[in-house]
């Protein structure tokens, strides 16, 4: 069974994604890596996958791509909480950095998956899903977990790396599966 997206599409979101990813990365360049910005890019990749995933509840053709999106709603719900609860605790003010690369990529990225139907959305969904996880993931790692001050938050991003590594996990997993249906 095959996928159908059309090569300019797909093309398309895989450059959005590729280039989200590179921003992602350059965002923690340009922006100062205090505590507040820290959270606030936490805050805001949290609210991303709750938007991609509740796209995918709702557009999404296969039950696996429906429930995957319901389980990532699920988990960054919490998570984006559970980061909020935490800046009230450390009296921070999360706020992102203006004109963030992360934004503008994440807009460019739902806006083409909101374009796409049936087989090609969850085919780009999930294509997405695994950009976007394994960029926060090295973001965490290696920008974030070495930049924040408190305790707290560095315990809180250490406990969230296990989740998205898991969230990429099932991503590539349905990725696997999506191709070996193109076959």
């Amino acid at each position: 069974m095959r996928f159908p997206i059309p090569a300019l599409v797909a093309g398309g979101l895989a450059a959005i994604a590729v280039v989200g990813i590179a921003d992602i990365a350059r965002s923690q360049g340009q922006a100062k890596l205090d505590d507040a910005t820290i959270l606030a890019v936490v805050e805001f990749a949290h609210t991303a996958e709750l938007e991609t995933g509740q796209l995918a509840q709702e557009k999404g053709s296969a039950q696996e791509v429906k429930d995957l999106g319901r389980n990532f709603v699920t988990a960054h719900t919490q998570g984006r909480d559970e980061a909020r609860a935490l800046g009230t605790k450390l009296n921070i003010t999360p706020k992102l950095p203006d004109a963030d690369p992360m934004a503008k990529a994440h807009s460019e990225a739902i806006t083409k998956l909101r374009g796409l139907e049936g087989k090609g959305f969850d085919k780009a969904f999930v294509d997405h899903e695994v950009m976007f996880h394994t960029a926060v993931i090295e973001k965490v790692k290696t920008s974030l977990i070495p930049a924040a001050t408190s305790p707290e938050l560095k315990a809180y991003l250490n406990k969230l790396t296990p989740s998205l590594q898991a969230h990429l996990d099932e991503a590539k997993a349905l990725q696997t599966k999506i191709v070996a249906a193109e076959d």
